[in-house]
């Protein structure tokens, strides 16, 4: 116990302070999960940041937790795990936090500042170079989901999670169903169809739901887990791999980053993008380029 712990604690043994209920971790992420609205891999690194958390430190519930168990598992994490998985860990318990302070206005914050300092070295992009998909030889499905990504840049998960009626006769709906929610508010999207991937895609639109339900893993609850092997079998590089070769060819056509970050579904991070749109002409010319 802290110092004032200790005090508040003798202050309620006195009847000079009312006992603080406590709030379960489960209260905590539900609390989390209706004022922001997250993904599922976010609420699944709430939880088990929490629950590693909560067992180091040896406290029931957050807000039995103190700065000084803060700290002590920042330097825990660092003697075991890479420093921007550590940070990644401390930024899920900071939001979890930053919740529990708008609840407890009197609670502090036990995990602000701690990423600070904590240096990650960013390792330096390298251009992607991937062979033309006509050369591509698999599994069929396998096929279709990799050719999907070199068209469009799309993540993984949004395209294996992919329903027969996200396809359109010219554009691709990224967009949440009850089985695949998105990363973030901006990754829903239209993506338009790629010409090459028109004569593909054809058949599928006389299917019904979800194209790939395979492609679903129950344990981790996310889409497109088992397709990393095969895809670097099949094409040379990660689905990743296939996203960052989609960033690159659209920057060295020139195209401005408005108009990169509103094609694969990243959340803007300047004022400016506010205002205005990107012209679907200017997508479909884009999308051509891949």
């Amino acid at each position: 116990m802290t110092a004032e712990q200790r005090q508040r604690y003798l202050r309620v043994l006195a009847g000079e302070e009312e006992p603080r209920s406590h709030l379960t971790a489960e209260e905590l992420i539900q609390k989390a999960k209706t004022l922001k609205s997250p993904a599922e891999r976010t609420v699944a690194g709430w939880s088990k940041a929490l629950s590693d958390f909560l067992g180091f430190a040896g406290v029931g519930h957050p807000t039995a937790a103190a700065r000084e168990h803060a700290v002590a598992y920042r330097s825990h994490l660092l003697e075991r795990v890479k420093p921007n998985t550590a940070k990644t860990t401390l930024a899920y318990l900071g939001g979890l936090w930053s919740v529990l302070n708008e609840i407890y206005s009197d609670q502090p914050h036990i995990f602000q500042g701690l990423t600070k300092r904590i240096k990650v070295i960013k390792t330096r992009k390298v251009e992607v170079h991937v062979e033309d998909p006509d050369s591509w030889q698999g599994n069929q499905n396998h096929l279709l989901i990799l050719k999907i990504l070199y068209f469009t840049g799309a993540r993984l998960a949004e395209i294996a999670g992919l329903m027969a009626e996200d396809l359109l006769e010219d554009r691709i709906l990224i967009r949440p169903n009850e089985k695949r929610s998105l990363k973030t508010d901006a990754s829903e999207r239209e993506i338009p169809l790629h010409p090459r991937l028109k004569e593909l895609v054809s058949p599928l639109r006389g299917q019904q739901g979800l194209l790939w339900p395979s492609q679903f893993q129950q344990a981790t609850s996310r889409w497109g887990v088992n397709l990393s092997k095969p895809a670097k079998l099949i094409t040379g590089v990660s689905p990743k791999g296939l996203r960052d070769r989609a960033a690159t060819v659209l920057r060295g056509a020139g195209k401005n980053e408005a108009l990169v970050v509103r094609l694969l579904g990243h959340t803007p991070n300047w004022i400016s993008s506010e205002y205005g749109a990107v012209p679907w002409a200017e997508l479909v010319k884009a999308v051509e380029l891949l």
